[in-house]
């Protein structure tokens, strides 16, 4: 009998110390509350631009009020995992450690135990990066150092002048660098902009510049998301830009080229899970057969948040889409070609055929759309900028509506054995069975809920003892087979209507 995967990845807290600040840079009065620690969870999004995270600590010594706690301490946390490489065999094993600066972002909860003696408090945090964003909004116009940028270029100037330089003001950045920077992937040490300029942003290059791109008055971190609304990538088929935060670092990038990236990869198809009823079944399956710690690849649950549905992408503007920008410099208004329209602008990323019966999609395709059609969709995008050096910008805003669609028709949340490596981004390939029944030692895969999913949101609860639990959000954009296939209940003939 094979070990628990629980028992085999344990993640060890190395350090968790909360610290207090002075306002001089210099942190004060650390205290290690290892001894004290009762859960830790952090989560990450590509939705988000920072990392949240939610600490339960048992307070014994009533340091709410003797420490005391006024909301501007800084926690800093360090995690350790030892795993074999890409779960593919129990050796070599090897160690993982991520770092991690958090500050206060409130503390709920408070919980006094029997007699008043020890009481438990909910600690939420937020990534350091907020201090600095909380300061300031910004109003500027991309034209940075004189030299009009590209908008992922812009973004990183955003970060560089308003979070990074203006954390060196408040924050020890020694610190910063050990626990943010100690990963090759997590700083890099040259960039795009020129000069030796610092490219603390992982980015896809966008297509052109934009020249007189407002910022309206927005926070830094608004900003960046802001340039990434407004990016078309240099590969014409990625349009939906994203900008977050996970253990990796900052990210500015589309969605598409991410799940494609991510997909093409050599250790995604290492990534395998499989969700497994009777866990007797592993041995009918090759890839666990053999496999001593199969069970470090086994999901624990599947709750479907949402499964394809025809009516949202109605409305969302999957099957046809219109555009109408509006100028509020040039005082017009242009309608582009109808060319995003039809269904063919939509090229599934992760799965093979899109969501719907070939009938459907022929019914509700049309050349050109009018606004008494109930099926048509028109989006808006008000421009405060005279030139726009990108003609066919306002092109992406159809596909990207396309696309964000789909990926929202097979939406589910999984728990996995914990694996801190698994971050938002990341394509894994679930194995869900069908529902109909076993035969024959045989397990019959789910053609349209299994394949490549992306990892939008991961969230790791890791206990003091070490076990940990992770939970995944994952997102498909399409399915293994046409929807128009007899399903397997339907053919024994003996329905009649």
């Amino acid at each position: 009998m094979t070990v628990p995967a629980g028992d085999i990845l344990r993640i060890e807290i190395e350090r968790i110390i909360m610290s207090k600040y002075n306002g001089a840079g210099t942190p004060l009065d650390p205290v290690d509350l290892s001894g004290q620690l009762i859960e830790f969870t952090y989560y990450q999004s590509i939705f988000e631009p920072l990392m949240r995270a939610t600490i339960v600590v048992n307070d014994s010594v009533n340091f709410q009020y003797n420490y005391p706690l006024t909301g501007e301490e800084i926690f800093f946390s360090q995690l350790n995992q030892q795993y074999p490489n890409a779960f593919d065999s129990p050796t070599p094993w090897r160690d993982q450690r991520y770092g991690m600066i958090f500050v206060v972002e409130n503390i709920t909860n408070s919980i006094v135990a029997d007699m008043g003696k020890t009481s438990s408090l909910v600690i939420n945090l937020v990534s350091v990066e907020s201090w600095a964003n909380e300061f300031q909004h910004i109003s500027l116009v991309n034209k940075a150092s004189n030299n009009t940028l590209r908008l992922e270029q812009f973004a990183n100037y955003i970060f560089n002048t308003y979070i990074y330089d203006e954390l060196k003001k408040i924050f020890p950045m020694s610190l910063y660098d050990k626990y943010k920077g100690n990963q090759s992937r997590r700083l890099l040490t040259s960039g795009g902009l020129g000069g030796g300029t610092v490219q603390r942003i992982h980015t896809e290059p966008t297509q052109a510049d934009r020249k007189g791109l407002i910022i309206p008055n927005l926070r830094p971190l608004n900003a960046i998301t802001f340039c990434a609304k407004h990016s078309k990538a240099q590969n014409k088929d990625n349009n939906s830009y994203l900008f977050y935060e996970n253990l990796e670092g900052f990210h500015f990038v589309t969605l598409e080229g991410k799940a494609r990236d991510n997909k093409n990869a050599a250790y995604s198809s290492k990534r395998d899970y499989y969700y497994l009823p009777i866990r007797g079944l592993a041995q009918y399956i090759p890839a666990l057969a053999n496999n001593q710690n199969y069970e470090m690849k086994l999901i624990a649950n599947v709750f479907y948040n949402q499964r394809y549905d025809t009516q949202s992408k109605n409305a969302g503007g999957y099957f046809q889409n219109r555009f109408i920008e509006i100028n509020m410099a040039k005082q017009t208004w242009t309608k582009p070609p109808e060319t995003d329209n039809t269904v063919e602008n939509y090229k599934p990323i992760l799965g093979n055929y899109k969501l719907s019966t070939t009938s459907f999609i022929n019914s509700k395709k049309r050349t050109v759309a009018s606004t008494s059609e109930s099926l048509a969709r028109v989006r808006y995008n008000i421009n405060n900028f005279v030139n726009d050096d990108i003609p066919k910008i306002r092109d992406k805003w159809g596909k990207s509506t396309i696309n964000a669609t789909a990926m929202n028709q097979i939406d589910i949340s999984i728990a996995v054995p914990p694996d801190i490596n698994i971050i938002p981004g990341d394509v894994l390939k679930i194995h869900i069975p069908l529902l109909e029944s076993f035969t024959d030692n045989t397990v019959p895969w789910d053609p349209i809920m299994s394949g490549f999913y992306l990892v939008s949101e991961v969230k790791n609860t890791i206990l003091v003892d070490g076990t940990a639990t992770t939970s995944l959000r994952l997102l498909r954009d399409g399915s293994d087979r046409f929807m128009d296939q007899t399903n397997l209940l339907a053919t024994d003939g003996r329905v009649q209507l």
